[in-house]
């Protein structure tokens, strides 16, 4: 667009960078960076790098390469229904964490139907568990509580049962209820 560039060291060991006499940048004697005005756009598959840390263990990676915030929308599987509402995710790095409340439960596959729900990104592994407030929820007589389970690229309900093994929840138990709920996970990419 026609812009001059200039470097310039200030006093005090500072170096500026300008563009048409305002400056946009500058790197003191520590080495410390500053951004006057505007954002660090870093190239698609690039980040910063902090390798230099490493403290413990084996890292796969140290590159802060991603970060994300939106919301989502989502499909119940089935014919079965509900409001999908405060839907927000935030992605930092492969680490995602979602929220979303679900009320008005419905539609003629709701009844005996696995509820699974469409994450914004597919889990790398099946390991995680959210947490969930449920309002007028219908629990069976032998469960004990129920969560969030990430499998893949959907998100399922998982009953503990007394004494006994997990239990997919099935729509039933959703029929009059609002569900409050967040969950974090790894992301395959």
């Amino acid at each position: 667009d026609g812009a001059n560039l200039n470097f310039m060291a200030a006093s005090g060991g500072i170096t500026k960078f300008e563009a048409n006499g305002t400056e946009r940048l500058s790197i003191a004697s520590t080495g410390n960076v500053s951004i006057a005005d505007g954002n660090l756009v870093v190239a698609d598959g690039h980040g910063i790098d902090f390798s230099a840390y490493a403290t413990s263990g084996n890292p796969s990676s140290n590159l802060l390469d991603d970060y994300e915030e939106g919301t989502w929308g989502s499909v119940a599987q089935g014919g079965a229904t509900c409001d999908f509402t405060d839907n927000w995710y935030i992605k930092v790095g492969r680490k995602v964490t979602c929220n979303v409340k679900l009320s008005n439960f419905g539609g003629t596959g709701q009844s005996g139907v696995t509820w699974k729900l469409t994450l914004p990104f597919a889990a790398v592994n099946d390991a995680s568990i959210g947490s969930m407030a449920a309002n007028d929820f219908n629990l069976e007589s032998d469960w004990v509580w129920v969560a969030p389970y990430v499998y893949g690229a959907h998100m399922y309900f998982l009953a503990t049962r007394d004494n006994a093994g997990w239990e997919s929840v099935k729509g039933n138990g959703f029929a009059n209820s609002s569900i409050i709920l967040t969950v974090t996970y790894e992301a395959t990419s």
